[in-house]
């Protein structure tokens, strides 16, 4: 089926995937989606960021089925989502990853609950991992006690978050939404991108991702928008996907890391006082000075043991050294 020709009065979904190394995932996925596609009137597009496996060669197969955007490098999330989004018309955006699996009947749940709450700007479902196990994807807008825990990653120091939930330490929700038992059907500040179903003419009202955000916090930033301009985040607990987390970025994490480093630092001058701004970037520096020094003292601190310790201490220096911005 050539669901690129699906008349636009029975267009009603645009399903974007951004590939990185996704071979693996998009081989299952794709055929999943073309066989649901018909039924639920949805276009498919991938978005390839400069794969070097087999992903093109698998995404060739398909070349008559789906839209395909291939990038020459790896442009980030945001700026492959809006790629994608200028290629497709339907009325509502499904991002979702190539490691996420949904089935047509909750992709027909979200798009009833957008069709019936205009207010609402983007709706997700419960997000689990493939074992069964709750997920943690709801958030909440990032503040400085918020980031400075994450800095420090004090919940490695925690249970995992449905043991939290049950337990005294409960009250923690307050401030960590992962820790606040999920509700039915919640307003909440965020979730992640992994499976998010968006109303495009919210997308229009608010603006697309900010594609200065290469990795990390893009769907915050979005989230922040959206509300800005009266539109609701709804988490749907009943409504089920399942994810394997962050398969393409555990290839390499140190890329990550700098790349949340970056994203954390222009998130809160575009977002935050310059106050909060210099706090998160103080305490930030000195995360990387700890992480460069536990280096020194063992090679088994590193962040990528496939990486010489000479080449990530020369990023932490490189990052210390940039005293005013990262």
């Amino acid at each position: 089926m050539n669901t690129t020709a699906i008349p636009l009065p029975l267009l009603s979904i645009s399903v974007i995937t951004i590939g990185h190394q996704s071979e693996g995932d998009l081989v299952d996925l794709l055929p999943q989606l073309l066989a649901d596609a018909p039924a639920l009137g949805m276009e498919i597009v991938v978005v390839d960021n400069a794969s070097t496996d087999g992903t093109r060669a698998l995404l060739d197969r398909y070349r008559r089925d789906i839209m395909i955007i291939t990038n020459d490098r790896n442009r980030g999330f945001g700026a492959a989502v809006n790629q994608g989004l200028q290629r497709t018309r339907g009325q509502y955006v499904l991002l979702l990853n190539p490691d996420a699996r949904i089935d047509p009947d909750a992709i027909r749940s979200l798009k009833g609950y957008l069709d019936t709450h205009a207010a609402t700007g983007a709706v997700a479902p419960r997000l689990e991992y493939p074992d069964g196990r709750l997920q943690p994807s709801r958030g909440s807008f990032p503040s400085v006690f918020r980031t400075l825990a994450s800095l420090f990653q004090l919940k490695r120091l925690m249970p995992d978050d449905e043991t939290v939930m049950r337990s005294p330490l409960r009250f923690l929700g307050r401030v960590f939404r992962q820790y606040a038992p999920p509700q039915a059907e919640e307003i909440v500040d965020y979730t992640t991108g992994a499976c998010v179903l968006l109303r495009r003419s919210a997308l229009d009202t608010a603006g697309a991702f900010d594609e200065s955000f290469f990795l990390y916090y893009e769907e915050i930033d979005l989230a922040k928008r959206l509300k800005e301009a009266g539109y609701n985040w709804v988490y749907l607990d009943r409504v089920i996907a399942r994810h394997a987390v962050a398969a393409s970025s555990d290839k390499a994490p140190l890329r990550p890391f700098l790349e949340r480093c970056r994203s954390m630092c222009y998130y809160y001058s575009k977002h935050h006082s310059f106050r909060a701004g210099f706090i998160v970037r103080q305490m930030l520096y000195i995360t990387i000075l700890i992480r460069w020094l536990l280096i020194l003292i063992h090679p088994r601190f590193r962040l990528d043991p496939r990486v010489p310790i000479a080449e990530e201490t020369a990023v932490y220096r490189r990052l210390l050294r940039r005293r005013t911005h990262i």
